[in-house]
């Protein structure tokens, strides 16, 4: 009676059942949201998430003597929703944009989604930069008309304050735009919501 020989399995497939076997736990955990996400969203959305910041290009066609910020945590705490307002006489006055940002497990990346009151849709990653605190995210926006555009934010974070600069492409380069310093609000500016 001859026994039938032992096939050896390639080491490729070796490692991927290796791989397989591992307990959920561990496959999940590597695809959990990074702690620089996770400090990040912790900062935005500490003390009452509100933060304002002083409108320098206050004019006619931009009334708004500051701008706010809103952001609060998701039910899981690994997901933020915001959203950008407009001040006038002290008051929240309208809203521009809202605001999504959420770990990817998959795709293993932050991703941020915004959508205006036009019905403009934008759509960036968010990554850490060398610097402590410091962030950027880059996005295209899809508007109603069938263009697009490219836009960059470069953030960082401190004490109370979130510090923004906003980038255009254009003729093949990133183009400097707008730049605000947020300060956090005491809580009681929640009623700014």
């Amino acid at each position: 009676m001859s026994k039938a020989p032992i096939r050896r399995l390639p080491r490729t497939a070796v490692l991927l059942f290796a791989v397989a076997a591992l307990p959920a736990a561990a496959q999940e955990e590597s695809a959990a949201p990074p702690d620089w996400y996770l400090q990040h969203n912790d900062f935005l959305a500490r003390d009452g998430g509100v933060f304002h910041a002083e409108n320098p290009h206050r004019s006619e066609a931009e009334p708004w003597e500051a701008y706010g910020l809103a952001w609060e945590k998701g039910p899981s705490g690994k997901t933020l929703r915001g959203r950008l307002f407009g001040l006038r006489d002290g008051e929240d006055a309208a809203t521009f944009w809202e605001f999504f940002v959420y770990w990817h497990p998959g795709d293993r990346k932050a991703y941020v989604q915004q959508v205006g009151g036009d019905g403009t849709v934008g759509s960036a990653t968010l990554e850490p930069l060398e610097e402590a605190g410091t962030y950027r995210s880059e996005a295209t926006f899809f508007n109603l008309d069938g263009s697009t555009a490219r836009i960059a934010h470069v953030s960082r974070d401190g004490g109370d304050a979130h510090a923004t600069e906003s980038f255009r492409w254009a003729d093949g380069s990133w183009e400097p735009m707008r730049s605000y310093v947020w300060r956090r609000m005491a809580r009681d500016a929640d009623a700014a919501r």
